[in-house]
Order: C-alpha cells, then sequence, then structure tokens
C-alpha cells in the first residue's frame, strides 16, 4: 500500500539518525510502513546515492532526500526549510519534480517558514560564513547539502520524481566549529569521547557547540512538523 493506499510508498533517503527519527517518529498520518520506506544513509553523496539507488529496486514510487542543510541564502535561519527544484553539482543540474515542492508548501503555510529553491552539493561541510557567501553569490543556492545530489542522480537513471526537504541549521553568517565536524563519524554518529577531548583543548568552543545543538534542535524540530502536517506521504502524488 502507499501514502493513499493506491500504488508504491516514496522511498526516503536520511543521513543522520536524528534525521531519520524525525520521519519515523514524526506523527504523521497513515502510518510509515504503509507510506513511505527509509534508508539511514550515512554522511556524502555517495553513500545517499548507494541508499536511493536500493529505494529504487524495492519499487518505490518517488524518492526525497530528507534532513537539514546549511543556509547560503542570507535571510535563512535555523528551522526555515527548503524544498528543491533543483540540485546543482559537477557543474551540473538535476531538476525536481516541478510540482511536488508547492503541494507541500501549500500544506506548511504558515507553520513552517519555507522557501522553494535550487539545493547545492558539497562534498565536504561548508563551515565557514565566507565560504557560505561566495558560494551563494556564485550560484544562487539557497542551501547546501552532502546527500541530495545522490538522491537526485539514483531518481533520474530509474526515472523516479524526487524532492529534497531541508531543514537549515547553521545561518550564512554562523561558522560551525571545527571540532563539532571532527566528532562525527562517517555514518552520522557523535563520537563523545573525541568531542569531550575536543572541549577540553578549546573550552572557548563551547558557546558556538551550545548555539549550534540548538539551531539542530529547531530544524529538527522543523522537519517532525513537515511530517506532522503533511503525512508520511509529504504530499506526494496529492
Amino acid at each position: 500500500m502507499s501514502r493513499d493506499g493506491v500504488g508504491a510508498p516514496i522511498g526516503v533517503v536520511a543521513a543522520l539518525p536524528a534525521e531519520a527519527r524525525c520521519l519515523t517518529g514524526g506523527g504523521g498520518r497513515g502510518g510509515p510502513e504503509e507510506c513511505v520506506r527509509v534508508s539511514l544513509s550515512g554522511m556524502g553523496q555517495a553513500r545517499a546515492y548507494r541508499a536511493a539507488r536500493s529505494l529504487a529496486g524495492r519499487g518505490v514510487s518517488a524518492l526525497v532526500s530528507f534532513g537539514t542543510a546549511g543556509a547560503l541564502a542570507p535571510g535563512l535561519g535555523a528551522g526555515d526549510v527548503v524544498l528543491s527544484t533543483a540540485v546543482l553539482f559537477d557543474r551540473e543540474i538535476i531538476e525536481a519534480d516541478p510540482d511536488w515542492p508547492s503541494r507541500l508548501a501549500g500544506k506548511l503555510d504558515g507553520r513552517v517558514r519555507v522557501e522553494k529553491g535550487r539545493i547545492l552539493h558539497a562534498e565536504a561541510v561548508v563551515a565557514s560564513p565566507a565560504d557560505k557567501s561566495r558560494l551563494f553569490l556564485s550560484t544562487a543556492a539557497l542551501a547546501v547539502d552532502m546527500e541530495t545530489a545522490g538522491v537526485a542522480r539514483a531518481a533520474a537513471e530509474h526515472g523516479l520524481p524526487w524532492l529534497a526537504i531541508r531543514a537549515i541549521v547553521d545561518e550564512q553568517g554562523v561558522s560551525i566549529p571545527r571540532l563539532a565536524l571532527d566528532a562525527l563519524s562517517a555514518s552520522g554518529r557523535p563520537r563523545l569521547g573525541k568531542l569531550l577531548a575536543g572541549i577540553t583543548r578549546a573550552p572557548a568552543e563551547i558557546p558556538r557547540l551550545l548555539r549550534l545543538g540548538r539551531d539542530f534542535r529547531a530544524a529538527r524540530s522543523a522537519l517532525k512538523t513537515v511530517v506532522r502536517l503533511a503525512g508520511y506521504g509529504l504530499c506526494y502524488g496529492r
């Protein structure tokens, strides 16, 4: 059964366990087992591509890149949601489903701040405000992440519609602490020992880490709201 009882469920790729839990425990209507198949990929395009290809091979009707992102556009704040119109990577553009973003945005209107636009692929986290500003000026992409390009590539290869739903964590003017990045494994799981060791060496980073944690919680809250309002099918095909 699908999101509406007809056809196949959608396939959703999330890089981090905390992102996936926003969907699997998000309180959406219809029950996740009927509407969606979720794959936890780990970080990066290659992992997301493999996860999306696996979902496509299981007969899903569409693919979603679901999770968090960094803001490139000024004015986007923590907890704002970007719905993709396309993804840019390696001088290539893959267009998203043309109608899906508007359907979903209409369902979220007034409850979550939503922007529709391009997402930029990056091979590593874009951590500095200067780099974010430069990339916005050169690409006009609203946000940047490391997985959407992999999902979009798999969707294009299998002739499937796709969409990225990305909640902003770090604003354009916010720098991500290096030790926060170093403490994440490739699978996206925190390495607490490494984080504590980094804090011991650089206690001045604590305020920035606290802000990052607060902003990540705001992004997760927005993703949960998306699921609660749109249902587990995320407005695909409605």
